[in-house]
């Protein structure tokens, strides 16, 4: 028997129409606001006293951090920034007489550089010496993604090529992102974060700001913002044969507006339509100055599964905002061959739809320093996951209950305090890294209320994170939770998640570091179909198949990266070694009596900091005994994001995924 909820139907549209709404408001962020930031005016014959120039002078793993003894600690030896960005500030820097002063201030040669480890006083931390000033003023430097002082004639005429193409970022879209406004007082940590979220776009390459006093012994300062884009317009072929490839472009700063614009064609001979659009999206990363990110998408695949999202949210960004939230819509639709109770099959055309909203708010526990570095929040949360269907089989008390109706609300309460490092050559190829440092303690608690039955949820989040002098960042998380029925455990997971990074080392103008991870994945009583993978995505570096499934795993992941110093037209080069160990276990199995799949390797990235372009990696790995439908030697290419590591604030009460 077939149920189709035609009842329902006019809800979902109304849903529709709410998230049509929200997508609409979000699409508005682009609303250019008045020029509320003007630029500096002041005598040719004042240059201005800089007192704070942030160690800009091209260091080798520098590990900057604002510490617990509110020290700033300065660990490694100086490190190569990107010479195109320093070139870039100082072309612009040189148009006028004060800035050609700041940037003598500001940036110190390589030879200036001071030894391998200090440690700074509080006095000369970050913008601290501003505490409390005034801020006159605030000016805006937008540079070109090629944008270079000193270059050769091919590489000049290419980079002026890439800039007339180049749609520089709107001076408005950088005022929307900075959590500063003029007649303020100035909050050293404030400008610190603003820093670092500027650097955080996608868009932005490099970012940086100078504090300079109007007039000596001044009780207001000016502030100088310098942003340096990336070519936002990038595409990604993959042919996989001439009867079957797709075509991906998208845009990371569409019209200068900042907004996110990504398409995917897809083309196949061997099926109907051969060529379809394959997956959209649109995103807003900061609707009208409020930092809430709005997001269109839409998805689907060969097998005819469709799925439309819309949705907005906003971190938590303290002290400027102390609350965080969130709302997504999302609907699927995918056609599915069902078992019937009389022993047939029929196909039917699945359709439901989730609404997710949460909310969450915080409070500092301390106040103490808090011009230093961020304190201890307690944040209270609440989440709301509705699950609807308009199209699916018919359900029972025991059958197909995998389409049951159901509705969880959830509420956490945390602990936690996050803050950050600057480095490089963590996970980018030489530019600014904020690294983050602290811990998360989380217990989560909910009720999920659904037909035929209900049952409560637990768990308990653990994260903690930090850099050890000489001997590098070390990060863990331990999540565990399940729900509860018939007073016994039902969709249980527990997971984790060690990472660790080496300090990095200097050889012979290169730059290398090694990487470990190891992760544990248990899941308990999970529900039938249930399944996790061993493969390319999920701990096994070059193994391309699904073949490999179970209910547990655990995997040891070691990497040493070369970052070497040959710079081709700014394109950059890592050659890696690697060695993967992964077991998997069913649900009644152990580790011990599991099979071992090893995988080593070598491979090399290549990734140009200027453009929006993943990774490219090209790879070989060599399986000792390969898992069935794999080869003993497998090649690969591929495109690979930028990783970014999460911070340690929390926003929603969270159910750990099984994957």
């Amino acid at each position: 028997m077939i149920e189709h909820i035609h009842v329902k139907t006019h809800l979902f549209y109304h849903k529709l129409i709410f998230g049509c709404f929200i997508a609409t408001f979000a699409m508005t962020g682009f609303a250019q606001k008045a020029d509320s930031i003007k630029p500096l005016k002041r005598n040719k014959t004042d240059p201005p006293a800089l007192l704070h120039a942030p160690v800009r002078s091209k260091q080798t793993d520098t590990l900057h951090y604002i510490s617990d003894d509110s020290l700033r600690k300065v660990y490694g030896k100086n490190i190569d920034r990107s010479e195109a960005f320093y070139d870039s500030l100082k072309t612009i820097a040189y148009k006028r007489k004060w800035t050609s002063i700041l940037y003598n201030f500001a940036i110190k040669n390589n030879s200036e550089s001071e030894g391998l480890e200090n440690v700074i006083s509080t006095k000369d931390l970050p913008f601290v010496s501003y505490k409390g000033k005034v801020i006159n003023n605030i000016e805006i430097i937008r540079l070109k993604p090629f944008d270079t002082l000193q270059i050769s004639t091919t590489r000049k005429f290419l980079s002026k090529a890439g800039n007339s193409l180049h749609i520089l970022t709107r001076q408005s879209v950088v005022e929307k992102n900075l959590l500063v406004k003029k007649g303020e007082k100035l909050d050293p940590v404030v400008i610190s974060d603003n820093e670092r979220i500027l650097r955080t776009l996608p868009f932005i390459d490099e970012a940086n700001i100078q504090i300079v006093e109007t007039s000596a012994n001044s009780d207001s300062v000016d502030i100088i913002i310098i942003t340096k884009d990336k070519f936002s317009y990038a595409f990604n072929p993959v042919i996989k044969s001439i009867n079957k490839f797709s075509f991906k472009f998208w845009s990371v700063n569409f019209l200068g507006l900042g907004h996110k614009f990504e398409n995917n064609l897809s083309y196949n001979s061997n099926r109907d339509p051969r060529l379809y659009y394959e997956e959209g999206k649109y995103e807003v990363a900061n609707i009208a100055g409020s930092f809430t990110r709005g997001l269109l998408t839409y998805k689907r695949n060969d097998l005819g599964r469709k799925k439309y999202t819309v949705g907005i949210n906003r971190d938590f960004i303290p002290p400027t905002f102390n609350n965080a939230y969130g709302s997504k819509l999302t609907y699927v639709t995918y056609p599915k061959l069902i078992n019937t109770s009389d022993s047939t099959t029929q196909n039917l055309n699945i359709s439901y739809s989730v609404i997710d909203a949460y909310y969450s708010w915080g409070f500092a526990l301390s106040r103490k320093n808090m011009s230093v570095y961020h304190p201890p929040y307690l944040m209270i949360s609440g989440r709301l996951i509705n699950t609807s269907y308009y199209s699916r089989p018919y359900i029972s008390a025991d059958s197909n209950l995998g389409f049951r109706e159901r509705t969880t609300v959830l509420g956490g309460i945390s602990l936690v305090k996050n803050n950050y490092f600057i480095t490089n050559y963590v996970y980018g190829f030489g530019k600014t890294e904020d690294i983050p440092y602290g811990f998360t303690v989380q217990i989560n608690g909910g009720y999920e209320i659904g037909e035929y039955y209900n049952r409560p949820y637990t768990g308990i989040i653990l994260a903690y994170g930090d850099f050890f002098n000489k001997f590098g960042y070390v990060s863990g998380k331990l999540s565990v939770g399940s729900y509860f029925k018939n007073s016994s455990f039902e969709q249980g997971l527990a997971d984790l998640l060690l990472r660790f990074a080496s300090p990095v080392s200097k050889i012979a103008d290169g730059r290398l570091r090694n990487y470990l991870d190891i992760n544990l994945t248990y899941g308990f009583n999970r529900l039938p179909g249930e399944i996790i993978l061993l493969n390319d995505k999920y701990g096994m570096k070059g193994l391309s198949n699904n073949d490999l499934t179970g209910q547990k795993r655990f995997i040891t992941g070691w990497e040493s990266v070369y970052y070497t110093p040959w710079y081709i037209y700014g394109f950059a080069t890592a050659i890696y070694a690697f060695a993967d160990f992964g077991i998997l276990a069913g649900k009644d199995q152990s580790f011990i009596r599991s099979k071992v799949y090893t995988g080593v390797g070598l491979g090399v990235r290549i990734r140009n900091e200027n453009l929006v372009f993943n990774t490219l990696q090209l790879q070989v790995t060599y399986f000792p005994r390969p898992p069935a439908g794999a080869d003993n030697l497998e090649f690969s290419s591929s495109g690979i994001p930028e990783l970014q590591l999460d911070g340690f604030y929390t926003t929603a009460p969270v159910i750990p995924s099984f994957y």
